[in-house]
């Protein structure tokens, strides 16, 4: 499998920057997370269909909402811990990836278990959204992979000036 960069929307951004910018990278990247826990399921609606008219579905995850991402008919959703089960987002959206967030070894394990496509480990290096904690490091991102046959992808921090 060739390595693919994710992005991930921070949430912080008003709508017209958001898009600018996942249009700029729109090319360079694997896939796009629409992480925005502060948007409602009618605003992420719009975001996601103004953006289907730039950028392909199959590029686009949802976070955390399963009901978004059916509707719009994007690539996949991607699950926190306190989201809905994987096992249960599989049997009923079968059409949709899914992907889920763990951070350890034994939490990668279970998602595997549990169906999950792919899972999102971290965070590797020092971040401003996980001020204070310290960041988890290539080591530990090392058993995680060889712990799982399911795609690993780290997440981290880049700073990108726009």
């Amino acid at each position: 499998m060739v390595p693919k960069l994710h992005a991930v929307s921070t949430g912080k951004q008003p709508l017209e920057q958001l898009l600018k910018i996942i249009r700029d990278i729109e090319p360079y990247v694997g896939a796009i997370h629409i992480r925005e826990k502060e948007r409602t399921a009618r605003e992420l609606e719009v975001l996601i269909g103004d953006l289907k008219k730039e950028v392909p579905a199959s590029k686009l995850i949802v976070n955390d909402r399963v009901d978004v991402a059916f509707a719009a008919q994007v690539k996949g959703v991607h699950l926190a811990y306190h989201s809905l089960s994987a096992q249960g987002v599989k049997a009923h959206f079968q059409q949709l990836i899914v992907g889920k967030s763990v951070h350890s070894v034994k939490e990668a394990k279970e998602a595997e278990q549990s169906g999950v496509d792919y899972v999102i480990y971290g965070h590797i290096y020092p971040s401003q959204s996980k001020l204070g904690q310290t960041p988890r490091g290539l080591e530990q991102l090392k058993q995680v992979v060889d712990s799982v046959q399911i795609p690993v992808i780290a997440i981290g921090e880049l700073c990108l000036a726009m």
